[in-house]
C-alpha cells in the first residue's frame, strides 16, 4: 500500500464524526433492541393466517443480528472486508422484508425497522484501516474531481436515512389507497369508472376512535390483507335495523329505538340529484305529469287555475314515485340493480316569482303521508309579506290534518318594493324523519338574502312500528319477524294560483332549481321463484354490534359489498381444526365449487306457484343459511341442517369429480391453506357485519380525481 500524503486524509463526515466510544455504544443498543423486538415478535400472534415467511423471517433476523455484532464488534479484523459486508447486506434484507409483513402486526414492522437500523449501526461502529487508506488514495488522485458514484457512496447515510423516513411515514401516518369497486359512488369513483386514488391519514385514530358517519378504510374482516372504504354508521354495542332505506337504531339494550339522523356535512354529501334545474319545456313535459292549467314558459312553471304539477312522471302519464336511481350517472349496474326501490325522503329547491297576489303549495308525499308547505299573499299588505304554513296530512283511516309548528317562520318579510316582481326561494326536505324548510327573500337593501330555517321532527311509520316493540327485544329478532307496511309512495307536488277577487290576476311561476333523493339503504334481498322467475325482495337488516365493533356501509348501497353481504364460512376437521374464510370471496375456490351444478344437485325446494321442485346451488343456499330464518325463506326449503349436510357431500362430491384432494382455501387473514377434503368434517356459515377496531387503517381526507385534481372527502 503506497504512503498517503497528509493533504490526502479524508475527514470523517456525518455520523462517522461521532466518538468511536460513542458509536459502539449506540450500534450495542440498538442491536440489543433489535434482537428483543424480533423475538417479541416471534411469539406474537399474527393478524394474517396461513402466512409461513413472516417467523422464519423474524427468525433469521434475530440469527443474523448476532453474526452482524460478533462481526463488526468483537471479530472485524479476523473476518475479510467482503464477509462483513455480505453480512450487512443479509441483515438490511431481512429488516426491510420484516417490515413488509406491517398488515400481520405493526410489532414486524418494528422489529425489522429495527433490525435495519441496528446492521447500519453496527457497520459504522468499526473504522476500517483499509478502507480508511483507499479512501485518502483516491482522495489523493482525484483532488477536487467527484464523479457520480463518489457522490452517492459519500451520501449513502443520507439515502438510507430517507429511505427510513419514508417507511415510516408511509407505515405510521400516511398511504394512498386505490378505490377497487363503486360502492361509494358519487363521494368517490372507483373502477368500473375512474379508480381513484384516496390519501389516508393512518395517524388520527393513534387519538381517537373513529366516528359515525365519517368514511374510513379498513381492512376487510374475512380477508385482512384487501383494504375497503365505507362509511361508519353503527358504533360498538349498538343495535342497528336498515328498513325502508333508512338507519335505525337502539344505543344500547333496553333504549329506546331511534331514526338515525345524518352530520350536516354527511347530509349535503348524501343527498343525490334526481333532476336538474327546470330550464326547457321538453324537460317538463318529460319529467313531471300535469293536472289543470299548468304550463312552462321562460323559464318557469306557470300555476294557472287548478294547477297541479307532479314529480316524477310514471309511463302511463300519471304521477310516478322517485326510486333509487344510479347516483354515479355512469350506468353502473350490478346485480341488485337500481330503479327498483321506492324513495320517500327528498328535498326540493326552487323559487315562487309573484307580482300580484297569490298561493302556492309545495308537498312531499311520503308513503301515505304528505307534508306541505303552503306560501300565501296576506290581504291586507301583499306587496310586503307572505304567509306560511306547514301541515301534516294522512291517508290513514281516521286521521286529520295537522299544523306543524314554524315559530317565528308564520310570515316572512319580502323586500322588494310594491311594484317589483318579488321572489320567494324555497328548500323544503325530508329525511331521517326531519322535515326542514328554509326561504330566502328577495335582495335586501344590503345586497344579501334574508333567510328563515324551520326544522321539525315528524318521524315516520316504522318508527312507530319499532317503538311499539318491547324494548328487551333484540332488533336483529325484530327484523325477522317485521313486516314493513305498504303502500311506498316517494313524490313532490307543485301547486298554485291567483288569489285576486276575480280570479284574473297574474299566476305565480314555479322556479324548479332540482329535486334530490336521499340515499336508500338496502336491507337483505332475498331471491325468491315465483312462477318460475326469479324476484327480489327485500328484507330489514338488523344486527346486533359487539362491544368492540363498528357497522359500516358504502354511500351506493345497491353497488357495495358492505356489512350486509359479509358471509363467513367454517371448515372444520376430524381433529377440530377450524379454518374461516369469506365463501363470496372472489379468490375463493371452494365458492365456485360449491356454485357448480356438481355440488348442488341435491338441494332443491318447491316453487310454490307452480308445485314443481328446483334445483339450487349449495353456494346461494349458504348466503341464504347465514343471512335469513327458515321461516323468511319459506317452508318449502329445506331446514339449516339439510342446507349445510348436503352442501358438504356436494362439496366432496364436486372435488372428486375434478380429482382434488385439498382445497385451496383463503383465510379470514388473507394467507392460504390446504385444506383435505375427506378431513373436512363440518361445514358452518354465519353473517359477520361487524368490523373490529383493530381492523381501521385510517381516515382519507382527499381523494386524487381523475386525471389531476385532488378535493377533499367530506
Amino acid at each position: 500500500m503506497p504512503e498517503v500524503s497528509p493533504e490526502a486524509t479524508v475527514k470523517p463526515s456525518g455520523y462517522m464524526r461521532l466518538p468511536l466510544r460513542l458509536r459502539r455504544l449506540i450500534a450495542d443498543a440498538l442491536a440489543l433492541g433489535a434482537f428483543s423486538c424480533a423475538w417479541v415478535a416471534v411469539f406474537s400472534a399474527s393478524d394474517i393466517a396461513g402466512l409461513w415467511l413472516r417467523r422464519p423471517a423474524l427468525l433469521g433476523l434475530a440469527l443474523v443480528l448476532i453474526v452482524n455484532w460478533l462481526a463488526w464488534r468483537r471479530l472485524p479484523r479476523h473476518l475479510g472486508r467482503i464477509t462483513r459486508q455480505g453480512l450487512f447486506v443479509s441483515g438490511a434484507g431481512l429488516g426491510l422484508l420484516c417490515m413488509t409483513f406491517h398488515l400481520a402486526g405493526g410489532v414486524n414492522t418494528l422489529a425489522g425497522l429495527a433490525g435495519l437500523l441496528a446492521c447500519m449501526a453496527l457497520r459504522n461502529s468499526y473504522d476500517d484501516p483499509d478502507l480508511a487508506a483507499e479512501a485518502a488514495l483516491r482522495a489523493a488522485r482525484s483532488g477536487d474531481l467527484r464523479g457520480p458514484v463518489t457522490v452517492i457512496r459519500d451520501n449513502i447515510e443520507n439515502l438510507a436515512l430517507s429511505l427510513v423516513v419514508v417507511v415510516l411515514v408511509w407505515h405510521f401516518c400516511l398511504e394512498a389507497f386505490r378505490i377497487p369497486t363503486g360502492s361509494m359512488l358519487p363521494t368517490l369513483y372507483g373502477d368500473p369508472v375512474w379508480g381513484d386514488r384516496v390519501l389516508v391519514d393512518k395517524f388520527i385514530y393513534e387519538f381517537r376512535d373513529p366516528e359515525r358517519w365519517e368514511p374510513t378504510v379498513f381492512r376487510y374482516p374475512l380477508r385482512r390483507t384487501d383494504p375497503y372504504v365505507k362509511r361508519i354508521i353503527g358504533m360498538p354495542g349498538e343495535q342497528v335495523l336498515i328498513a325502508q332505506g333508512d338507519i335505525y337504531l337502539r344505543r344500547h339494550p333496553g333504549a329506546e329505538v331511534e331514526l338515525l339522523q345524518k352530520t350536516p356535512a354527511a347530509r349535503e354529501v348524501l343527498w343525490y340529484p334526481v333532476t336538474g334545474p327546470v330550464t326547457e319545456k321538453g324537460q317538463f313535459l318529460k319529467w313531471f305529469a300535469r293536472e289543470g292549467e299548468a304550463d312552462f314558459d321562460s323559464g318557469a312553471i306557470k300555476l294557472g287555475k287548478g294547477a297541479v304539477v307532479t314529480f316524477p312522471k310514471g309511463d302511463d302519464g300519471k304521477p310516478g314515485d322517485v326510486r333509487d336511481h344510479d347516483p354515479s350517472g355512469e350506468g353502473f349496474s350490478p346485480e341488485i340493480g337500481y330503479n327498483r326501490r321506492v324513495v320517500g325522503d327528498l328535498r326540493t329547491r326552487g323559487a315562487i316569482a309573484f307580482t300580484d297576489r297569490f298561493w302556492a303549495e309545495i308537498t312531499l308525499v311520503r308513503d301515505t303521508e304528505s307534508y306541505v308547505l303552503r306560501l300565501s299573499s296576506p290581504a291586507e299588505d301583499h306587496y310586503r309579506y307572505v304567509d306560511v304554513a306547514l301541515t301534516h296530512r294522512s291517508t290513514a283511516p281516521g286521521t286529520m290534518e295537522t299544523g306543524l309548528d314554524l315559530g317565528d317562520m308564520k310570515r316572512v318579510d319580502i323586500p322588494g318594493g310594491s311594484t317589483s316582481r318579488k321572489t320567494l326561494s324555497f328548500d323544503l326536505s325530508l329525511a331521517d324523519g326531519q322535515l326542514s324548510v328554509t326561504l330566502w327573500g328577495n335582495q335586501s337593501l344590503w345586497g344579501s338574502p334574508e333567510s328563515w330555517t324551520r326544522a321539525v321532527r315528524v318521524g315516520s311509520p316504522m318508527l312507530d312500528l319499532l317503538r311499539a316493540q318491547p324494548k328487551d327485544r333484540p332488533l336483529s329478532e325484530v327484523a325477522q319477524a317485521l313486516t314493513e307496511p305498504t303502500p311506498r309512495r316517494g313524490r313532490v307536488s307543485f301547486s298554485g294560483g291567483a288569489l285576486s277577487d276575480a280570479e284574473s290576476g297574474h299566476s305565480p311561476q314555479l322556479i324548479v332549481h332540482g329535486i334530490e333523493r336521499d340515499v336508500y339503504y338496502l336491507g337483505r334481498i332475498l331471491d325468491t321463484e315465483v312462477g318460475g322467475k326469479t324476484e327480489q325482495r327485500e328484507l330489514p337488516f338488523g344486527f346486533n354490534l359487539g362491544p368492540d365493533e363498528y357497522l359500516v356501509l358504502g354511500d351506493n348501497s345497491p353497488g357495495s359489498k358492505d356489512s350486509r353481504f359479509w358471509t363467513a364460512i367454517d371448515l372444520v376437521t376430524q381433529d377440530g381444526t377450524l379454518f374461516t374464510g369469506g365463501v363470496d370471496d372472489e379468490g375463493q375456490i371452494i365458492a365456485s365449487l360449491l356454485n357448480s351444478f356438481d355440488a348442488g344437485e341435491q338441494l332443491v325446494f318447491k316453487d310454490a306457484a307452480s308445485g314443481r321442485t328446483a334445483p339450487c346451488s349449495a353456494l346461494r343456499s349458504l348466503t341464504r343459511v347465514a343471512r335469513f330464518s327458515h321461516k323468511e325463506r319459506g317452508s318449502q326449503m329445506p331446514t339449516d341442517a339439510e342446507i349445510l349436510k348436503n352442501t358438504l357431500e356436494g362439496l366432496k362430491r364436486a372435488a372428486q369429480k375434478q380429482n382434488l384432494t385439498r382445497l385451496h382455501f383463503i383465510t379470514e387473514g388473507g394467507g392460504v391453506v390446504y385444506v383435505p377434503v375427506d378431513e373436512i368434517r363440518e361445514i358452518r356459515v354465519r353473517a359477520v357485519a361487524g368490523v373490529k377496531r383493530e381492523l381501521f387503517v385510517g381516515k382519507p381526507f382527499a381523494v386524487f380525481l381523475w386525471p389531476h385534481r385532488m378535493k377533499l372527502i367530506q
